[in-house]
């Protein structure tokens, strides 16, 4: 049964009425939908709209004992562990996201493209939607990918590669090229390292 991982940015609680009729098509295809716990932004409205529709193939992961918004009973929620040694609450968060990655078919994401302000009073952009969505690319996944072009206007993509996404965010700011020119190099040096260290342990094996 394929499995699409729903992802979107924390800032962005209304869904586009074709992003609903791709959830919708999920549903009618009994597909399994892999989603975060996030009580803000998309997680949450997401799971919102899976509540109405009465729909049972869910998997919420979490870092936490109990997902951070109420799920169905039918629901499976599966707890990411993390090193006791981290800290940071959003690298916790980022290696939830990277077992979604890894559990998933396929990707669907809603990129909020607008910057706003963060804590320090600097203008950032929803980096862990488009880390998510790099992730997904960079093992080979095809994401369906919207973007927001005008406030609660969205335009829509089929990515089968990173050229896909280097193409549309060539259109985008200067911040949001900064970030994802950043991401792209920190989630191929970390794919690098990865595929070492799996060849590596293939390798003694054969010993």
């Amino acid at each position: 049964m394929n499995k699409v991982f729903i992802s979107g940015s924390r800032t962005q609680e209304l869904l586009p009425k074709d992003f609903i009729r791709n959830i919708d098509n999920m549903i009618a295809k009994n597909m399994v939908i892999l989603l975060g716990d996030s009580n803000k932004g998309v997680d949450n409205s997401v799971a919102d709209y899976l509540k109405i529709s009465v729909y049972k193939n869910v998997e919420v992961y979490g870092i936490k004992k109990e997902a951070r918004f109420q799920i169905l009973e039918n629901w499976s929620f599966r707890k990411v562990d993390v090193p006791s040694f981290e800290k940071n609450e959003q690298k916790k968060q980022m290696i939830k996201d990277r077992e979604l990655v890894l559990n998933s078919d396929y990707g669907l994401a809603l990129f909020d493209t607008q910057l706003r302000k963060n804590r320090f009073g600097k203008y950032s952009v929803s980096s862990g939607t488009l880390r998510n969505v790099i992730q997904l690319l960079l093992n080979g996944k095809v994401v369906k990918f919207y973007y927001g072009t005008k406030e609660n206007q969205f335009a829509c993509s089929n990515l089968k590669s990173i050229d896909d996404l280097e193409h549309i965010i060539a259109d985008m700011n200067d911040t949001t090229q900064k970030k994802y020119r950043e991401l792209l190099k920190n989630e191929r040096k970390i794919l690098i390292e990865t595929t070492k260290f799996t060849i590596s342990d293939s390798q003694v094996s054969l010993f």
